[in-house]
This record gives C-alpha cells, sequence and structure tokens, in this order.
C-alpha cells in the first residue's frame, strides 16, 4: 500500500485558495506536493458605497423591520461600507431593536464580535431552504419589509419565498 505522503510525488500544485491557505498548503505538502497557493479572488471594497449607507439608514430610521445576514463576510463588509458615513453604534443599537436572522455560524460569530445576538440561526445545513422552514414555524413575515444581506449572487429562489410569505425584500 502506498503512503499518503507520495500522492503527488514532489509535483507542483496549484491552488486557489483565500480564506484557508495555510491549511490548504499544508494538505498538499502532507501529501507530498510542492503548493503554490494564491487568492483566488480579493474582496475590495467600494468607496463610497451609497447602497450599504441607505440600507443602514433605512435600518435606523425603522423603515427594515427585519434583517437576514447571510454571510459573516458581508455583515463585516457592511460596517465596514458604512464606517464614516453612519454612526456605526447608533446602526448596531437599531439592529438589536429588530429581529435578525443568520444563516449559520459565520454571520453569528461575526454579530457576536460587534456584541449583537442574532433572534434566529438557522438549522444546518444552513441553506435557504431551512432559512424558510424556519420562517414558517417561527417568524410571520407577512406585510414586513425585509432586509436581506447577500454577498455575491443573488438568491431568486430565497428572494420569492419571502415574497410569498407576504414580505417586501430589500437586498
Amino acid at each position: 500500500m502506498n503512503s499518503t505522503a507520495d500522492h503527488f510525488g514532489q509535483l507542483r500544485v496549484a491552488s486557489l485558495e483565500s480564506r484557508r491557505a495555510d491549511d490548504m498548503a499544508r494538505l498538499i505538502q502532507r501529501h507530498g506536493g510542492i503548493a503554490h497557493v494564491s487568492p483566488s479572488m480579493r474582496e475590495v471594497p467600494i468607496k463610497p458605497n451609497r447602497q450599504a449607507v441607505d440600507f443602514a439608514y433605512r435600518v435606523i430610521t425603522g423603515q427594515i423591520g427585519m434583517v437576514i445576514f447571510m454571510t459573516g463576510v458581508g455583515f463585516r463588509f457592511l460596517l465596514s461600507a458604512i464606517q464614516g458615513d453612519v454612526d456605526r453604534q447608533r446602526f448596531l443599537d437599531a439592529l438589536s431593536d429588530i429581529p435578525t436572522i443568520v444563516r449559520g455560524p459565520k454571520p453569528a460569530a461575526a454579530m457576536k464580535e460587534v456584541g449583537l445576538t442574532p433572534t434566529y440561526r438557522v438549522a444546518e445545513p444552513n441553506t435557504w431552504r431551512e432559512l424558510l422552514q424556519l420562517v414558517d414555524a417561527s417568524v410571520p413575515v407577512g406585510n414586513l419589509h425585509i432586509g436581506l444581506q447577500e454577498y455575491g449572487i443573488t438568491n431568486a429562489s430565497l428572494i420569492a419565498g419571502l415574497e410569498a410569505r407576504g414580505a417586501t425584500v430589500d437586498t
């Protein structure tokens, strides 16, 4: 039986990894490869981010009745994007006054970093389907204006599901 340490046989192995680059390099080396790890993308904030600032003001002024955070990176990006334009503590206080849903452990951890606790957490495997199941079981959204923090591709199925339940969704 061959050792797992020689699978790559000293081949150079390229990995496009951003968040866990060190772990990936160690894994490649453990399997006998020479690791070349580069980030596949880089997050670059857009300043000024008018859409993020407007969203924050809608939360502060009570125009948003609930917020759903899909990713921890997106939550942190939102805080960064409004910095200098919106009073951070006022925004966080406004978030603490309304129901919040997090899709998984990463947005929950990001909220915890700033002293917030999500009202609801989506069950594993933390997909939009479980999010809608949570809404059906515990969170009435009819006639509610929901802020949906997305990061990346818009999830049309989630938005349609929330709208079918009577919510207005702001992304």
